[in-house]
């Protein structure tokens, strides 16, 4: 939405209601199939990573600073509701909601044949969890026992000037 001099307003988001229809033998969570409990009826749980919501709002504002120089900045912020990365819903393998903020200034020169600008991806540093698994290792006893969790996490905080040319 054009909210007027320059400044725009944009939103976007994503409801997601994934859930199992029909999914009478799934993997059992690692809380109960640490006591023997090898598969369980998933119907009507939450399908792996499918976050219910996802919302970004996008503030900016352009103007002219010369007959062919302009000016444009913006600021992103993303939620993600929280999800879980395994087959099943377990404890171990849910994600927190999470948040980023993403910012940009700077300016085009020459009609935008050539842009510099200043740029903040995470500029919060936020902590945020791209995947994550359980690492596990099969018993004899027919149970999986599980040695630990893996976590990849987003980069953190990254600062710096962009250069920019049309050739």
């Amino acid at each position: 939405a054009d909210v007027g001099y320059g400044v725009r307003l944009t939103f976007d988001g994503n409801y997601n209601d994934a859930v199992y229809t029909r999914a009478p033998s799934l993997p059992a969570p690692a809380e109960l199939s640490y006591n023997g409990i090898a598969n369980i009826d998933a119907t009507g749980q939450r399908a792996p990573y499918a976050p219910k919501w996802a919302l970004t709002v996008t503030p900016s504002w352009d103007f002219q600073i010369g007959p062919d120089t302009e000016f444009y900045s913006y600021a992103q912020y993303s939620y993600t509701s929280s999800y879980g990365t395994g087959v099943t819903q377990s404890i171990y393998t849910q994600v927190p909601e999470q948040f980023n903020l993403n910012l940009r200034a700077g300016v085009r020169f020459n009609d935008g044949k050539y842009d510099v600008s200043l740029f903040a991806n995470n500029a919060t540093d936020e902590k945020n969890i791209i995947s994550q698994n359980l690492l596990s290792a099969p018993s004899r006893a027919g149970v999986t026992g599980y040695l630990g969790r893996t976590v990849n996490y987003s980069p953190p905080a990254r600062y710096g000037v962009a250069l920019r040319a049309k050739v």
